[in-house]
């Protein structure tokens, strides 16, 4: 049982290039609009259903 949660410990107190990066410019959620979409095609599997953007 103690290995799980200092497992988690270290992975929350773990830091990489790009965390600092993202953190060095405040970051934040914000709304958009989407222009829009070109072509995109729906992907299905057995507990899954999303769409992707197809590429050219």
């Amino acid at each position: 049982m103690p290995l799980p949660l200092i497992m988690l410990f270290l992975s929350m107190t773990a830091g990489t290039p790009q965390l600092a990066a993202v953190l060095a410019h405040h970051p934040r959620i914000t709304q958009v609009s989407v222009a829009q979409v070109h072509h995109s095609y729906l992907k299905c599997g057995r507990n899954y259903r999303y769409y992707e953007p197809r590429s050219r």
